[in-house]
């Protein structure tokens, strides 16, 4: 249940937050002009001024690490901002809002399996 408690909150903050800064964001673009182990930074422009940010790197399965190997420095991405504050950016990548989906998602079983114990232990899938 302490999963479930703490999760599903901090998840729906997660996804409330990007969607939050997304909806009213710009798009810029950017490029890559460093990378470490674990992060990258992001040089773009507004207005005539240039900005800075650093993002972490993917994880290293699947499709998120065929992206990691991908984002070298001289590599051209998109990066939103918010209009009011340019300093303020964003990697624009398509799986920002998969982090808390995966959260909740998780703590609403783990909720789940705390609410009805005897449903979850019983053996549903698989030779009998």
């Amino acid at each position: 249940m302490l999963i479930a408690a703490l999760g599903l909150p901090y998840g729906a903050y997660g996804l409330w937050n990007y969607w939050n800064f997304a909806s009213k964001a710009k798009e810029a673009a950017g490029q890559i002009v460093a990378r470490n182990s674990s992060t990258f930074t992001i040089q773009y422009t507004v207005n005539e001024q240039t900005y800075q940010i650093d993002e972490d790197l993917p994880n290293t399965k699947g499709m998120s690490g065929q992206n990691r190997i991908a984002l070298q420095p001289g590599k051209a991405v998109m990066v939103l901002y918010d209009p009011m504050s340019p300093q303020s950016a964003r990697w624009q990548s398509d799986r920002l809002w998969l982090f808390p989906v995966a959260i909740i998602f998780v703590s609403a079983l783990a909720g789940l399996g705390a609410l009805f114990p005897e449903f979850m232990s019983q053996r549903r899938w698989g030779p009998a």
